[in-house]
């Protein structure tokens, strides 16, 4: 959903876990599309890889850099971050967007709206909304409660508040999530259950918990699991599969403005 309060330095955002993890899912993309029939939107993959690079551009040089800059981390490390990062992400959607929209040709379900005449900008634009007011919404509740239980030592959303510069990053990580986690999460490990389920009673729900998990141990890198992110992440599973990726991206950037930019301000 966006970095939390301890995601201030490089190694949250590169780590060996993450790396691990989003090299498990291109390889099951790599050796799943060997299955599947070729794509007939090369051209559209190209585009969308060539948004993700930009958008990924935008983000870290409006919003990361300054911000990091200002918590000591050196200019050499961050000039790894952002050329790493941005190479990194350009390389998932080329492929997981190609793998996604064969998986959703052979008609197991996900894909791109603009792919799929049925599906209306309208309607895909207002699940989105919905979905990330859910997400959020679901957020702030379950950290409270894990707050009260005494799971959580201190509730993020305040020190978002004191901390001026998780505006920049609540605000152009919207924007870099309208072509960024969401990439890994639903074209890469939601689109490759829903193939591999493809025989599974209850698949697509299997396919939004399990994927939700999966963004969970990638978000925290195995620590501090609190399941925050798994929850909003099922919204946006959810958006996925009801209107495809357009919708669950347009989710995941409507909770990155409301709980990190909005919302903070409002509550606390």
């Amino acid at each position: 959903m966006g970095p939390t309060c301890r995601e201030s330095g490089v190694r949250p955002m590169i780590s060996p876990a993450k790396i691990v993890l989003e090299a498990l899912v291109l390889v099951a993309a790599l050796v799943y599309c060997r299955e599947l029939p070729e794509t007939r939107n090369r051209r559209f993959v190209l585009g969308f890889t060539a948004l993700t690079v930009i958008l990924n551009s935008l983000f870290y040089y409006f919003a990361v850099w300054p911000f990091f800059l200002s918590s000591g981390v050196s200019r050499s490390d961050l000039q790894f971050l952002v050329i790493f990062d941005v190479l990194k992400w350009g390389v998932l959607a080329y492929f997981l967007s190609g793998f996604a929209a064969r998986v959703a040709d052979a008609g197991f379900g996900g894909g791109f709206a603009l792919l799929q005449s049925e599906r209306r900008l309208g309607s895909t634009v207002l699940i989105g909304i919905f979905a990330g007011v859910a997400a959020i919404a679901a957020g702030y509740v379950l950290s409270l409660v894990e707050y009260r239980m005494g799971f959580l030592e201190a509730l993020p959303w305040p020190f978002m508040k004191d901390n001026p510069g998780f505006i920049k990053l609540g605000l152009w990580g919207g924007f870099r999530n309208l072509a960024g986690e969401e990439i890994l999460a639903r074209l890469g490990a939601q689109s490759a259950l829903l193939y591999a389920l493809r025989k599974t009673r209850g698949a697509s729900i299997l396919a939004i918990l399990l994927s939700s998990l999966f963004f969970e141990l990638w978000h925290n890198g195995f620590t501090e699991l609190y399941f925050l992110n798994f929850t909003a992440s099922c919204a946006f599973g959810w958006a996925y599969g009801v209107r495809g990726y357009e919708s669950a991206a347009i989710a995941h950037a409507v909770a990155d403005w409301l709980g990190i930019v909005i919302l903070p301000r409002l509550l606390f």
